[in-house]
């Protein structure tokens, strides 16, 4: 990884999760006294890329200045995307004591991102130009079915060290 914000960190602690995708995801203190969320992600640990076929598309969204040219209503919270050995690292803003920390919020929060969504795409805003930035087609009949196990989502099911949704229930390091 470039030096950037994890040249400038002076700690280091793992989440107790790793979250719903089976990412690695890590809290960095760095030398300023912000905390940020440093998420790994990687293909082999990842169902969600795995099941969507994504080859690194937020490196590349990145590298494209996509997330730069959302609407303000769209606060992606991504300071930091670079490649790592085994996949790439997204370094985030730590939002955790303020994301919808007022439930009552959380429906005008919702509506203003939609309404933000949907004028991109009214918008003279510039699509993503990778061909792996694009979303996975989908067709009529596979917005109706259920997913499909596929082998590369077979071990994700659930199991005594995952939760009934199949995400991990402990933390991972590897």
């Amino acid at each position: 990884m470039p030096p950037g914000l994890r040249s400038r960190t002076v700690r280091v602690e793992p989440f107790a999760s790793t979250g719903k995708s089976g990412s690695q995801m890590e809290r960095w203190w760095l030398d300023d006294g912000r905390s940020v969320v440093a998420k790994h992600v990687d293909a082999r640990d990842d169902w969600i890329m795995q099941a969507t076929g994504d080859d690194g598309r937020v490196v590349a969204l990145w590298a494209e200045g996509f997330f730069q040219r959302l609407p303000p209503e769209i606060a992606h919270g991504i300071l930091e995307v670079a490649t790592s050995e085994r996949g790439s690292i997204l370094v985030m803003e730590d939002l955790t004591g303020s994301v919808f920390a007022d439930p009552a919020a959380l429906v005008p929060a919702q509506r203003a991102v939609l309404r933000a969504a949907a004028g991109i795409h009214g918008s003279s805003r510039e699509p993503p130009t990778t061909a792996s930035a694009r979303s996975p087609t989908t067709t009529a009949s596979s917005r109706r079915s259920s997913p499909r196990a596929t082998p590369s989502t077979t071990r994700f099911r659930a199991s005594p060290s995952r939760g009934g949704d199949g995400s991990p229930t402990s933390s991972r390091m590897t």
